[in-house]
């Protein structure tokens, strides 16, 4: 849950380096929308607070460099097709992720080789799968301002309450109903607000 928590800060940290470094501005609605949904995460779930453990850190330092990245992309983004910077993304990251697993636990990676058919069919499923996700981020980070685009990810624990509903729990409580509805509006508010601050920006331009 903790790690959710801190994971769904991304939005701060993009914000805190596009606004100065990609020239992108949040109004006080966007802000709210935020707000909105960081609350609707508090209110289900059973977060008590953080530890500040080394788990946390490390996540905490994960999701910043992640906010990094962000910003390089969008910067890169105009000029390069988002399919390459996908290919550059998740080629050198599983080079670099292969690296670290043959130094770090080279049984675990031995291991691996040895799957059964019906893992292997799974596994090439999530690569699919996160292949699909980093695409279509990438191509959203280029036409989209970078604080619109993570805001998004925020509202991520719906998709999650919606499967988990669906296919491990098969229950949908009050409070989860109304997480949901915090979060759609909190993702509307957000989006319509942008969509408006490009709009105005748009026809300040024409003028």
């Amino acid at each position: 849950i903790n790690a959710a928590i801190i994971h769904k800060t991304l939005v701060i940290w993009v914000a805190f380096m596009a606004i100065p470094l990609l020239k992108e501005k949040m109004s006080a609605l966007q802000i709210f929308a935020v707000i909105l949904l960081f609350g609707a995460n508090l209110l289900v779930g059973g977060f008590a607070g953080f530890t500040f453990l080394e788990g946390e850190f490390l996540i905490l330092i994960a999701t910043i460099f992640w906010a990094i990245e962000n910003i390089l992309a969008k910067k890169i983004l105009p000029t390069v097709d988002p399919d390459i910077v996908t290919a550059a993304r998740m080629g050198f990251g599983s080079i670099i992720l292969l690296g670290a697993a043959v130094i770090t636990a080279p049984a675990a990676l031995a291991k691996s080789l040895s799957l059964t058919s019906t893992q292997w069919f799974f596994m090439i499923i999530t690569i699919a799968t996160l292949l699909g996700y980093v695409m279509s981020w990438y191509r959203a980070l280029k036409y989209a301002p970078a604080t619109t685009v993570t805001s998004v990810l925020v509202a991520s624990t719906l998709v999650t309450n919606v499967l988990s509903a669906i296919f491990l729990t098969h229950t949908w409580t009050i409070l989860m109903g109304i997480q949901a509805v915090l979060m759609i509006i909190g993702v509307a508010v957000f989006w319509l607000s942008a969509k408006k601050e490009v709009g105005v920006k748009s026809k300040n331009l024409a003028i």
